[in-house]
């Protein structure tokens, strides 16, 4: 409560960074996992169980993240384990399987097998770089905790020369004019700071790392508050 420590840490971003940044891995598996659950249900609505069960994003690349997640939980997230682990490893499977499906949905459309050649190499790094990746992103929430945290240690030492504000030193604070002015600013530039990252970073994971999972722009056109208004 503006940087005033009330009771003890849960989890201490500086003094315990490594769970906090598995945390924040393990709520962007749920968010990314969440998503390809959302698309695959919206493709057996609308008829297209192959994209449901064999394309990207449907039940087998649901069960190959799911397993690969898994796998790197309990080893610990260490990638050589990881990377040996046959749970992992047999998580190629489904991966192979649903790099072929766009080829075979070319062939089921009268094409030619080579037809889907391009799109085939386009979901294998889908699903491994960039899969990655987006998961990657999610740290970015543990890092934000960080700075809180680290903002906080600087307020206390401009303001009551200690690394954390407690209640009982903050009656020293709130008598001392100058420290009060110092940690009435600090906590403003703070405020907008983090609001305004916060929300940025927050708006970006929810667009690339979600919607654009499941996400298409053939449903009801978008119209201003005001348009509703004066429809």
């Amino acid at each position: 409560a503006f940087f005033v420590e009330i009771g003890t840490h849960v989890l201490s971003p500086i003094k315990e960074p490594t769970k906090l940044f598995g945390i924040a891995l393990l709520i962007g598996a749920f968010e990314i996992l969440l998503a390809f659950v959302i698309r695959t249900i919206d493709k057996i609505l609308s008829g297209d169980k192959f994209a449901a069960f064999l394309e990207y994003g449907g039940i087998l690349t649901i069960a190959m993240y799911t397993g690969a997640v898994y796998a790197a939980i309990r080893n610990g997230a260490d990638v050589m384990k990881t990377v040996s682990d046959p749970l992992f490893q047999a998580m190629v499977i489904p991966l192979l399987i649903t790099a072929t499906a766009p080829m075979l949905k070319s062939m089921k459309e009268g094409h030619g097998l080579l037809h889907g050649m391009p799109e085939m190499v386009s979901t294998l790094i889908e699903s491994t770089l960039a899969l990655l990746s987006n998961s990657l992103s999610f740290i970015r929430l543990a890092a934000f905790a960080v700075a809180h945290e680290t903002f906080g240690v600087l307020a206390g030492m401009f303001t009551v020369g200690s690394t954390s504000i407690t209640p009982e030193n903050l009656i020293h604070l709130l008598t001392n004019p100058v420290s009060l002015i110092a940690f009435t600013f600090i906590n403003i530039a703070v405020i907008g700071l983090e609001g305004l990252l916060s929300f940025i970073q927050a708006m970006r994971l929810t667009f690339y790392e979600f919607f654009t999972k499941f996400y298409s722009a053939n449903g009801r056109p978008f119209l201003r508050v005001r348009e509703l208004l004066s429809a």
